[in-house]
This record gives C-alpha cells, sequence and structure tokens, in this order.
C-alpha cells in the first residue's frame, strides 16, 4: 500500500476522480454521491486501495445513504426512506457476499 508522500499512478495517469451525472440523475442521488467526494476529501482523496477497503466501503454507503434517507424522512416520504433503507441493505449485502474478507 501506498504511503502519504508516495505516488498513486492511477491517479497520476488517470487525474482525479469523476463524478459522471446522468440526465435523469435524481437530486437525492447526487447528494448521495456528493457525500461519498466529502468522505474521500475528508481521507486527503486515498488511493482506490483504501477507499475500496471493506470496511471502508460499508462504512461510506451507509453514510451516503443516510443524506438520502434523513432528507426522504425531513421532507416526509417515508415510502421512499424505507425504500432507500432497503437499497442500503442490499447493496451492504452484495459488499458482503462479494468482498467480505475471509476470516480464519
Amino acid at each position: 500500500m501506498l504511503g502519504k508522500n508516495d505516488t498513486d499512478p492511477f491517479r497520476e495517469i488517470y487525474g482525479p476522480g469523476q463524478l459522471n451525472i446522468y440526465e435523469d440523475a435524481s437530486i437525492s442521488a447526487l447528494r448521495h454521491e456528493y457525500q461519498h467526494f466529502l468522505d474521500d476529501m475528508a481521507k486527503g482523496y486515498p488511493i482506490l486501495d483504501v477507499t475500496y477497503e471493506f470496511k471502508n466501503r460499508i462504512i461510506m454507503e451507509l453514510r451516503a445513504y443516510m443524506v438520502e434517507i434523513k432528507e426522504a424522512d425531513r421532507i416526509g416520504n417515508k415510502a421512499l426512506a424505507e425504500q432507500l433503507w432497503n437499497n442500503y441493505r442490499s447493496e451492504r449485502q452484495y459488499l458482503i457476499d462479494n468482498f467480505s474478507p475471509i476470516n480464519e
């Protein structure tokens, strides 16, 4: 793993991360992705090995979904809040099933 003063070859080749905004993207989805940006910024834009480390991914997804869930609650859309919780649970299970470290 690279240290703070080491060079990230991926970043050197491709530059900083990008956010592609689709025409039909909701404000809620944009806020979700913006939370990922804020989390990365708070960590000093770590390399992907850090961002995609299993525990970090679980935490970052929860933080991003909470932005959406809190907004749905704030506007009184309980059905949307519940759907977003279900989306988070599904994504978390996907991460557990496919990327969870093996503890032996």
